[in-house]
């Protein structure tokens, strides 16, 4: 992790993966450096699960030719556009969603479904690789983020 998140030279749905999870860790982050700094301000960090939305242009010929196929072999639920913002809609309107929580859809695989507390991915609980991806992102951009 030292030269920086894989999702620089990967493709596809390695760079979508690990770029979500860059997400989730810089969000981690920041949560801690708003306390630190005693701001009243939450971090959340929120996903819509799985999203009937244009991102699927960009997938390959051969994916989008047996993606509805896919939908049935594999068995996963997709929802419309609004079902997937309603967790980002939860994070900014409900008085019980604390600094650090993963919002997310709460039914089968964290697909579809009402919104709610989901589980974080084991590594973004990892405070050594949140503030590793602050420090490179600063690095990189070669800006300071004050807080």
């Amino acid at each position: 992790y030292d030269e920086g998140p894989t999702f620089m030279g990967a493709t596809g749905g390695v760079a979508y993966s690990q770029s979500k999870l860059a997400n989730i860790l810089f969000t981690m982050e920041l949560k801690d450096r708003l306390a630190a700094s005693k701001k009243n301000i939450k971090a959340i960090v929120v996903h819509p699960g799985t999203s009937m939305t244009d991102l699927s242009r960009h997938f390959p010929w051969y994916v989008l030719l047996f993606l509805p196929v896919l939908k049935y072999v594999v068995s996963f639920d997709v929802s419309e556009p609004a079902e997937g913002a309603q967790a980002s809609l939860m994070a900014c309107t409900d008085p019980n969603v604390k600094a650090g929580d993963f919002l997310g859809p709460t039914g089968k695989g964290e697909e579809t479904g009402p919104p709610g507390k989901v589980s974080s991915p084991e590594k973004a609980s990892s405070k050594e690789l949140c503030a590793k991806l602050w420090t490179l992102s600063e690095d990189k951009l070669g800006i300071k983020f004050d807080i």
